[in-house]
């Protein structure tokens, strides 16, 4: 387990300016604070502290929350904060839970669909932690790449990818943790990037025009000294997230003025404010612009309502109407998670977020309903349950899901088909001192994927950028090799080759059954579907597995597959879905008519689809939401969805 190092802020410190700012009085700061390690940072890794000193606060703060001096939130926060643990009895953090069950398979050899196209920096890398956010820009067919370290931006020239040029550096306050910049195009036509940062470091606004004249682009700093753990720009608004419970989200008008932007709102409630977004959203029917926070210490993602979070206009007073939309929740998770980091798919329905402490990595939240999100799984990077590296930020671009995963270093992800199956497809080591650990928040740590040209952006703390292509073919794509992770395999395992004869474009799992070698009993595919966390271990111990299951485990897949948000009536007038009539093949004869529209919701269970794996199209869809009096058929952790609630590129039925 890591000792405490030297992070910026101690847990003691954070405690002191919860009690400053009236979150915690004399006596509760006295009982949390008499015993703690004094030097234990707050950015450590969780579950330092003794069993003994874990049970006593832990006590503390139930009996506190009994006699209503805290609440149950405050209560959770604390705990993140205190590195507490519910079970005494769990395992430290670097071997994590459940790694082993949380790695996702991985569809690739070497380095997959991941392409490196050149870097900058990585000839001289840090001893510590140094290079920060990325953001990029394009002008006149020329591209840059704007980076952050401890000294300043560095504005960088990468239209030849393979020869990076330093353009400009802007020297800033020397900090020693944090610093990010993002991007705005002003309706003016001009483009500005906003960089900001904590441990001493101010906001600072560029102007980027003059690149295209002068290859200078002018800047002026703004204050705001240790508001912006992280920034966001997003619908003409700039956010600086201060990453504590009394700064919170602190929210500025960029269209009205770019260069020097008014603060026109916050979003404070004694809650983190560690990582934000600005997405249009419906609510109730109504598109709305809907902030959504990563609340840090809480472990959760908060859907507010951003024009109850802006001043009064006549008073400058903060207006007391937050109206917070809708939240997830800690319940699917047995510890104190951190909520880092979080994207949006492009259907507006799946929240990807991001837990730093190692409690989980990823997590998938459908926010269909904004007032009601539901947990859909987890997962990890292929390697995890090895390698257990934290995860840092990630974003979606099209069908993948971009992931800059620390130690594990650039991570790729087919989410086409999420939340059922997520495939690793690519990935790229940027982690080249592991010699130098200092402690687990190293290696890689942010990306830019916005650039015209689809280039990604990645920085390492410690070996500066890496810029990528992401391939739309590879070797799997002609040839499938699937190299599945297993737990208790040795690192070098072979990796994993269809047999028979399997069609990249038609491939379906069979009606038979193999062994499980754990149990020695026969199962069939849909009771290998139901548990996600078991495909990457049978499906590499299994050939026969692999045989029956050749999609599942995917080692190759199609485009007929059953609509699992969708719902047909049985011959008593019972909704139904998939699940339920894959069980029950004596009904196929019925169901699975031409007339019936199960044959529609469910082909490939019927095995109506043509022999080129295209489904058939002459009869729509007839599905409606499965009532929620209904028991879900569905794996636990695949909740019943409307089939609007899930993207997908595969063809209607």
């Amino acid at each position: 387990i890591f000792v405490a190092c030297d992070a910026g802020t101690t847990v003691l410190d954070e405690i002191a300016e919860m009690k400053e700012h009236g979150f915690l009085d004399e006596d509760q700061v006295f009982f949390l604070t008499k015993d703690y390690p004094a030097d234990l940072g707050a950015m450590m890794p969780r579950y330092q502290i003794s069993p003994q000193l874990n049970e006593r606060l832990m006590q503390y703060l139930d009996t506190q929350v009994h006699e209503g001096a805290l609440s149950e939130a405050r209560r959770y926060y604390l705990s993140t904060l205190l590195h507490l643990r519910n079970n005494t009895d769990r395992l430290p953090l670097l071997t994590q839970r459940s790694a082993d069950l949380s790695s996702v398979p991985a569809s690739y050899t070497g380095n997959g669909k991941v392409e490196i196209l050149g870097r900058y920096k990585v000839e001289e890398p840090r001893s510590t932690p140094f290079y920060f956010g990325v953001s990029g820009y394009t002008s006149n067919d020329r591209e840059y790449a704007l980076l952050t370290d401890r000294d300043g931006l560095h504005i960088v020239d990468i239209t030849d990818s393979s020869n990076p040029v330093l353009v400009q550096f802007i020297e800033m306050e020397s900090i020693r943790f944090w610093r990010d910049v993002e991007t705005w195009k002003h309706s003016n036509g001009t483009t500005y990037a906003y960089v900001a940062g904590q441990s001493g470091a101010n906001l600072y606004v560029v102007d980027l025009s003059g690149l295209d004249t002068n290859n200078t682009a002018s800047y002026i700093e703004r204050g705001w000294q240790n508001y912006g753990h992280t920034v966001t720009v997003r619908e003409g608004y700039l956010i600086l997230n201060t990453a504590n419970s009394w700064d919170g989200c602190h929210i500025f008008d960029l269209e009205s003025n770019p260069w020097d932007p008014p603060h026109v709102g916050i979003y404070r409630t004694g809650s983190d404010c560690h990582d934000s977004s600005i997405e249009r959203l419906v609510v109730d029917g109504e598109e709305r612009l809907v902030l959504i926070v990563a609340g840090g210490n809480t472990g959760i993602w908060t859907l507010v309502d951003l024009e109850s979070t802006k001043f009064d206009p006549q008073s400058t007073q903060k207006l007391d109407h937050l109206y917070v939309i809708g939240e997830t929740s800690t319940e699917p998770f047995d510890s104190f998670a951190y909520a880092h980091s979080h994207t949006l798919d492009a259907s507006k329905n799946l929240l990807y977020v991001f837990e730093e402490s190692n409690v989980y990595d990823i997590a998938i939240w459908d926010i269909s309903n904004p007032k009601s999100p539901v947990f859909l799984r987890e997962f990890s990077y292929s390697k995890n349950h090895v390698e257990n590296s934290l995860v840092h930020n990630g974003f979606i671009r099209g069908d993948y899901l971009l992931v800059a995963n620390y130690r594990g270093g650039f991570r790729v992800f087919d989410v086409s088909k999420s939340p059922t199956t997520i495939l690793e497809v690519g990935q790229y080591d940027t982690f080249v001192n592991p010699e130098l650990v200092e402690w687990p928040y190293e290696g890689a740590w942010n990306l830019y994927p916005g650039l015209s040209s689809n280039k990604v952006l990645v920085t390492d703390t410690k070996s500066g950028l890496h810029i990528f292509n992401i391939r739309e073919q590879d070797v799997s794509s002609t040839a499938p090799t699937v190299s599945v992770s297993p737990s208790l395999s040795p690192s070098n395992a072979p990796s994993i080759k269809p047999t028979g004869s399997v069609s990249p474009t038609f491939c379906d799992d069979t009606r038979g059954k193999f062994i499980n070698p754990k149990t020695n009993k026969q199962e069939p595919c849909r009771w290998l579907q139901a548990r996600p966390e078991l495909i990457p271990i049978l499906c590499y111990e299994s050939t026969e597995a692999r045989q029956v299951c050749p999609e599942t485990c995917g080692v190759c897949s199609d485009y007929c597959e059953d609509n699992f948000g969708g719902s047909f009536l049985d011959d008593d007038g019972i909704e139904r879905n998939c699940l339920w009539l894959q069980g029950r093949e004596r009904l196929f004869p019925t169901l699975c008519a031409p007339d019936n529209p199960a044959a529609y919701v469910c082909p490939e269970t019927c095995d109506i689809c043509d022999g080129k794996g295209v489904p058939p199209t002459t009869k729509p869809v007839q599905s409606s939401l499965i009532p929620s009096n209904t028991p879900s058929l569905r794996p636990s952790r695949f909740p019943s969805q409307n089939p609007s609630d899930l993207p997908s590129n595969r063809p209607s039925y």
